[in-house]
Formats: structure tokens, C-alpha cells, sequence
């Protein structure tokens, strides 16, 4: 009896410490529009770097127009039929035209063409409308399961919504499970940061910084440099500097290779763009550090398993080498990515249309 407490005590804290899940927030009928800060011209290297600097800072410059390339948070009129998905854990505090105020990044999906678009709006704007819990419309589990592509190799890193214990990364190759020894592979990795700006209580995704965000990416190819802290193996580069596949128009016929279509509205899929629109980059697999300037100094609560928490990387602990030679036998990455002893920069992926990681919560 004792035993079936304590599990469902611990569900219960793992359910409490998840904070606020995805809101769908709509205006009120009598309202006939408000105001919010739209992010525009995102998308090459130069605004990812741009956006970056600005949300890492926190002060960012609006404009009433959107004639330069140049100008990205654009203040426009959201009208009474459209709503906007968010998080409010995500909320953040920002500069904006010199006055501090509290924002939350929101995602704006319109179903019928396929759409997305990116933007902040003013906490304070919320009476203006109702907020309203929203249910994902596939399970994690079946997102798993969905795939038979003949020509793809997917990894799946499913992690617990806190993101404070591990996740499980499995791998999908042309449609077949990996398998060892009869079962299918599974590893234990990491998905949190350090969380050393914002709410270290709460999973944040959308800024520098915080644990991985969902969604669909490539796997661009690995790095190789004395950057020790990264582990002693290659990481993959997993967003390229490159906009997702979900990125303002979902690539439906790409994206049905890898999940069903009744999946395209939900939040999930768009959180790693909404990252992305914001200026988040420099996402990687990569092992535990062996720079004794950077240790590994996470444990994780009920599994009491050691890991460096990194910037919001995926940290497979030390099992770098296993990923990579599985992969290597998938062709996803080349023998040089794996097998060479000297430090090589960057290599990029020699099958980069076929080879995908999906990252999700588990629901």
C-alpha cells in the first residue's frame, strides 16, 4: 500500500511542477481587435543572429511598418477571429521602446491554409480575451508510432513535460525499429538546460538558454573541435541555422513522412519555430563534459543520474560514440564523422533530406 502511495505521490508532484500546459486565448466577442508585436523578415542567418541579440538582451524596437528588411517586431492588429496558442510559463520580461513589461511569445495557426505566424503579446492584453486549456490532438505515442517511411531515419526523444528527469531516445530506420538483441534500442538522454535566465521551476523553451524545445528537426551534420565541454565524441547539429520544417508554412508533404496531418495545428510541432522566430539557435546532441572547467553537475531527482545541463542541447551522457555509430550505419553520417581522431570543424550530413529528430512531450 505504501509502494502505490509513494508512485502516486510522485505522479502527483511530477503533475504540479509541470506549470502551465498550452492555452488557446481568443477575444471576446465585443472586442474588435488588439494590438500585438508580430515578428517579420525572420528567417535567414542574419535576422536569426539579429533576433538573438536583441531577446538575449531583452530590449528589443517595434515599428508601425514593415518596409525594410531590417525590422522585425512590427506592431500590428490581431482581428476577433483569430486566436493564439501559448504558454504562459513562458511569459518573459522585455525592453521594449525603453519601458519594461511583461510579454508572452505566442504562435498564430491558421488550419486552413497551413500557416503560422510568430509574435509577443502584452500580458496586460489577455482581459481582453478568454484563455482555454487545449488538448493535444495526437498523443506522443502515437506520433511515435505513426511513421513508415522507407526512406527516413528518425530519432524520437520523448521527455517528461518538466523536463527534470530524462527522456528516452529511440530510432526509427525506414520504417523499422532499431532493435538490440531482439528489443527495441532505447537511451536515456537529457533535455534540460541550466536554466540560468527566467524561472529555473519551470520547462522554458523559447529563448537562449532554456531545455529543448518540440518539434521536427533535420540532422544537419556533426562538429568536431577542442571544445571539450561538449564531451571528447563529434555533436550533431540539429537546426543548421536553418528554418524548421514548420517554419511560417508547414511542408505538409515532407512533414506527412513523419507525422500525420491532424497533427499539423498543434502547438508542439510549432514550438521549435516559435524558438526559432525569437532567435534561438545552436542546438546540438552532444555528450557529458570532460573540461574539468565545466562539470557535470545535474542530477536528475528520482533517477539520480549525473549529466552536464547545457544551454538546452540534447545531452546523451556519455553515449555519444553508441549514437553516432548507429547512425553511421544508417549512412546519416559518414564514416570520417566518426572515426577520425583529428578535429574536423564542421561536416555536414550526407543524407540530411532522410534523416530527422522529433522531439515531444510525453501526453
Amino acid at each position: 500500500m505504501r509502494g502505490a502511495f509513494w508512485i502516486s505521490f510522485i505522479l502527483i508532484e511530477s503533475i504540479c511542477n509541470m506549470g502551465l500546459g498550452v492555452e488557446k486565448f481568443c477575444l471576446h466577442q465585443d472586442v474588435s481587435h488588439l494590438e500585438a508585436i508580430m515578428i517579420r523578415n525572420a528567417g535567414s542567418k542574419d535576422a536569426l543572429r539579429e533576433i538573438g541579440l536583441q531577446m538575449e538582451k531583452g530590449e528589443i524596437q517595434t515599428f508601425t511598418d514593415n518596409n525594410s528588411p531590417e525590422k522585425y517586431f512590427i506592431v500590428e492588429q490581431i482581428q476577433t477571429k483569430d486566436c493564439l496558442y501559448l504558454k504562459s510559463d513562458e511569459s518573459m520580461m522585455l525592453k521594449v521602446n525603453n519601458k519594461i513589461q511583461k510579454f508572452i511569445p505566442f504562435v498564430m495557426i491558421q488550419p486552413k491554409n497551413l500557416t503560422a505566424e510568430y509574435g509577443l503579446l502584452l500580458a496586460s492584453e489577455l482581459s481582453k480575451g478568454a484563455l482555454s486549456n487545449v488538448n493535444q490532438s495526437i498523443s506522443s505515442h502515437d506520433i511515435v508510432e505513426y511513421s513508415k517511411d522507407d526512406k527516413a531515419t528518425i530519432i524520437y526523444v520523448v521527455c517528461p513535460p518538466d523536463r527534470n528527469e530524462l527522456c528516452t531516445l529511440t530510432i526509427k530506420h525506414r520504417g523499422q525499429w532499431y532493435k538490440e538483441n531482439g528489443k527495441v534500442f532505447e537511451m536515456k538522454v537529457l533535455a534540460r538546460s541550466r536554466r540560468e535566465r527566467g524561472d529555473q521551476n519551470k520547462s522554458q523553451r523559447l529563448r537562449k538558454d532554456g531545455d529543448t524545445p518540440q518539434g521536427i528537426y533535420h540532422l544537419w551534420g556533426t562538429l568536431y573541435t577542442q571544445d571539450f565541454k561538449f564531451g571528447a565524441q563529434p555533436r550533431i547539429d540539429i537546426d543548421g541555422m536553418q528554418p524548421p520544417l514548420a517554419f511560417k508554412h508547414v511542408h505538409s508533404a515532407n512533414l506527412l513522412r513523419i507525422i500525420p496531418k491532424e497533427a499539423f495545428i498543434d502547438y508542439w510541432l510549432h514550438e521549435f519555430s516559435l524558438a526559432f522566430a525569437l532567435g534561438r539557435y545552436l542546438l546540438r546532441i552532444h555528450d557529458n563534459s570532460v573540461d574539468p572547467q565545466f562539470p557535470d553537475t545535474y542530477t536528475t531527482p528520482q533517477t539520480q543520474q549525473i549529466f552536464r545541463a547545457s544551454a538546452g542541447c540534447i545531452n546523451t551522457g556519455n553515449q555519444m560514440k553508441k549514437l553516432l555509430q548507429i547512425l553511421q550505419s544508417f549512412d546519416v553520417v559518414s564514416k570520417k564523422q566518426t572515426s577520425t581522431k583529428n578535429f574536423y570543424g564542421r561536416l555536414d550530413s550526407p543524407n540530411l533530406q532522410n534523416s530527422f529528430l522529433v522531439v515531444i512531450d510525453q501526453s
